[in-house]
């Protein structure tokens, strides 16, 4: 097991991904190929803040899916690690 330096202990703020992460996939109002991690949360206050698209500029909340239950999982290690308290199925 790799030991963790000082700096993976630390806050990091939640536009900013983990050293090396990274989750490249398509928009789900435009289309367009962004990475999830490195993209900014929205400001809406709904109970799961989404990530925005840094090309339309739009953001999952809107999206018909996103409050339907069954698009909610608890999410994985590396998108706990990258701010993810719960994750919409569309991000994978």
């Amino acid at each position: 097991m790799a030991a963790l330096a000082t700096a993976d202990l630390l806050p990091r703020p939640d536009n900013v991904p983990r050293r090396g992460s990274r989750h490249r996939l398509p928009c789900p109002m435009c289309h367009q190929e962004f990475d999830l991690f490195a993209a900014p949360w929205c400001g809406h206050m709904h109970n799961e803040p989404s990530k925005l698209c840094p090309h339309c500029d739009a953001c999952s909340c809107s999206h018909p899916a996103y409050d339907e239950p069954g698009f909610w999982r608890d999410p994985p290690a590396r998108f706990r690690a990258n701010g993810f308290e719960r994750l919409f199925l569309l991000y994978l």
